[in-house]
């Protein structure tokens, strides 16, 4: 049993598959049905389809393991399930993936999924189904057909995508990634890679894509690479909020510790940093006297401050507590202590508490290729020398 990418699906045995042996469970379809994808799929019920595309990527990643899931599908005017098994052979001499289809019997017609608001939903359930695309190419990366939802993630019809290059639809960025994927493709006959990329659809905005690809060419340049390529816009954006809030400070808002020593490490790759850690002097005594609504009050305050006044281009982050970190590429040390220094001129008033803040700096330089914990633990004890003279 057969399932070609070329732009049919195809059930029933095949001449290059007549000899190969096939797993007991695989029921055989009583006729081929030489249909296109987008067509076969019309009839499985809608909050089906999802399950079917899912197990179809995982039978493509996970040669000679089965892969079942149940269906209800309409069919001579009423409502039938079926069991599909999806066996991938792309890599056996039978170079296709097998399906059986067994037929379960006759269900009541199904309902659809309804919910009364997006509040009702998951996040992740805020989208149907997974937007997807089926494109056919030449050797060279021409599109040589797409079906699928090939308007809302490309932009342009199928039409206008057939005879362009890949390449002419990827963001520039992505151009390297992307033929280096198809060498190593192309060198491998019946293999599959993954890859995540961006498309530049024609009104400018930018579309994530993960895609499966397949080279399903023979060795005298017929047959094609087939792609499977999804929508992960969405996807991508709840990961890029998810690894923001992750990187940033509750109470201020501001890059945490570890968000801190990522973007100091990434400074030290390209030049000098001129880094300083900030520590108030007698902030406890506003949380014994006050209370620590007041304190955290008054910690959202400094770190606004030292936003303002700090030289671009300059990164503030806090470091835990009461202690703040200031980098700085192009400033002498006297130059960024200056700054610093400049947000504790005026006292902090908060519920009408005014608090004549202090402050203890440590300021340094660190050099191309520094460890950056290193470079922050000398600003740290240099803070400190700081605020001992200050005691004595």
């Amino acid at each position: 049993m057969e399932a070609l990418f070329e732009g049919s699906l195809v059930f029933g045995r095949s001449a290059a598959a007549s000899d190969a042996p096939l797993p007991d469970h695989l029921a055989l379809a009583p006729s081929p049905l030489n249909r296109v994808w987008f067509e076969s799929t019309a009839e499985i019920f809608f909050d089906d389809r999802v399950a079917v595309i899912h197990a179809w990527s995982d039978a493509l990643a996970q040669p000679l393991e089965p892969v079942a899931v149940t269906i209800r599908r309409f069919d001579s005017g009423t409502w039938v399930a079926e069991r599909v098994t999806m066996l991938n052979l792309l890599d056996h001499p039978v170079g296709a993936v097998l399906i059986g289809i067994r037929r379960l019997g006759v269900v009541p017609t199904p309902v659809r999924k309804a919910v009364d608001t997006v509040r009702d939903l998951p996040e992740v359930a805020s989208v149907r189904r997974p937007t997807w695309v089926l494109q056919e190419l030449d050797s060279l990366g021409h599109v040589l057909s797409s079906e699928g939802d090939v308007e809302e993630t490309f932009g342009v019809s199928p039409e206008d995508l057939e005879g362009r290059l890949v390449l002419d639809v990827l963001h520039p960025g992505d151009h390297a990634t992307s033929i280096d994927m198809w060498t190593d493709l192309l060198a491998h006959p019946r293999s599959l890679r993954h890859v995540t990329q961006r498309v530049i659809r024609p009104d400018g905005s930018v579309c994530w894509i993960e895609a499966n690809v397949i080279n399903h060419l023979a060795e005298d340049g017929s047959g094609s690479v087939l792609s499977i390529v999804h929508d992960v816009t969405e996807r991508r954006g709840r990961e890029r909020d998810l690894l923001s809030q992750a990187r940033a400070d509750a109470l201020t808002g501001l890059p945490n510790r570890s968000a801190v020593i990522s973007e100091l490490e990434h400074r030290l790759e390209h030049g000098r940093v001129t880094a300083a850690f900030v520590d108030l002097d007698g902030f406890k005594k506003v949380n014994d006297a006050h209370g620590h609504l007041v304190g955290d009050r008054v910690l959202d305050v400094v770190a606004r401050r030292l936003v303002s006044v700090v030289p671009d281009p300059s990164f503030v982050g806090r470091w835990g507590g009461d202690e703040f970190v200031v980098l700085c590429s192009s400033r002498r040390p006297e130059e960024l202590e200056a700054a610093v220094r400049a947000a504790f001129i005026d006292p902090i008033t908060v519920r009408e508490v005014a608090w004549p803040a202090g402050v203890s700096i440590g300021v340094v330089v660190g050099n191309p290729g520094e460890d950056p914990e290193d470079l922050l633990r000398r600003a740290d004890e240099t803070m400190y020398l700081q605020k001992a003279s200050k005691r004595s």
